[in-house]
């Protein structure tokens, strides 16, 4: 259940989207696939579930198009309240995704430079050396 829910209203509840035009119910639930995806996302990177990081940027790149579309449809001025704090919650999520991701990429950054120190210290200490003295400095 996301968070902006209430727990009597499900995705596909019409109450939920009483009074709200085609494309406001559209947005919406783009809205909620995308929650999907970066709650699948953030389980994966925090080692809790199973899958792949290129198949949930895969997913999030389709759901950027579906809302690109949808957006040349969108007359901003007549959106209804409901759909606009859904836009809202939607905003800080992927904010709080962006941060997440950021994380995620520094910490491959120092691992690497980790592995990096490493094999440059194995390559000092003359086990690969005397190799390439022997070949002639050929690899």
């Amino acid at each position: 259940m996301n968070r902006h829910m209430q727990p009597e209203q499900g995705r596909n509840d019409p109450v939920r989207f009483e009074g709200i035009n085609p494309i406001g119910q559209a947005l919406m639930q783009v809205a909620d696939r995308i929650d999907q995806v970066l709650e699948e996302e953030r389980a994966i990177l925090a080692g809790s579930a199973p899958g792949s990081i290129d198949i949930t940027a895969a997913h999030k790149s389709h759901l950027l198009v579906e809302l690109m579309r949808l957006s040349r449809h969108l007359d901003a001025h007549s959106l209804d309240e409901s759909v606009r704090r859904r836009l809202a919650v939607l905003k800080s999520a992927l904010a709080g995704n962006a941060k997440l991701l950021r994380r995620h990429i520094e910490a491959v950054r120092e691992i690497s430079a980790i592995i990096v120190a490493a094999i440059s210290a194995s390559g000092d200490d003359g086990t690969y050396t005397g190799n390439l003295q022997r070949s002639g400095g050929r690899v």
